[in-house]
């Protein structure tokens, strides 16, 4: 379901037993949302050669890597080699993003939660 807290109220007051299931999309988003956060941040922090390196990146950190041109996934390689935090942040959006291409729940999937 979408994230609005109006469809979460109403699931729990219509169906109290119920599990509630996020659509990709808004999951997505808010995986986006923290991945550039830490990109705006390191972005203030640092100065110079390190500061030029993030400059530009924002639509190759947040693009899914397999849409990325060659030129583009060695941009982000080297970006994501240059800066641990950015690399940090990154992991969790590219992984949680192939979540929802396994095709049996939940014994594909399981060893997924136990990462995070």
């Amino acid at each position: 379901m979408d994230m609005w807290k109006a469809f979460e109220k109403s699931t729990g007051k219509n169906a109290p037993g119920a599990s509630i299931l996020y659509d990709k999309f808004h999951v997505m988003r808010h995986l986006g949302k923290a991945l550039d956060q830490v990109r705006k941040t390191e972005y203030a922090r640092l100065t110079g050669k390190d500061r030029s390196d993030i400059k530009g990146k924002k639509y190759t950190l947040l693009s899914k890597r397999e849409n990325l041109t060659l030129d583009g996934r060695k941009a982000l390689k080297k970006l994501l080699g240059a800066n641990k935090l950015l690399n940090t942040a990154y992991l969790p959006k590219e992984s949680f993003g192939q979540l929802w291409g396994y095709l049996r729940w939940p014994g594909l999937s399981r060893p997924f939660f136990v990462i995070f």
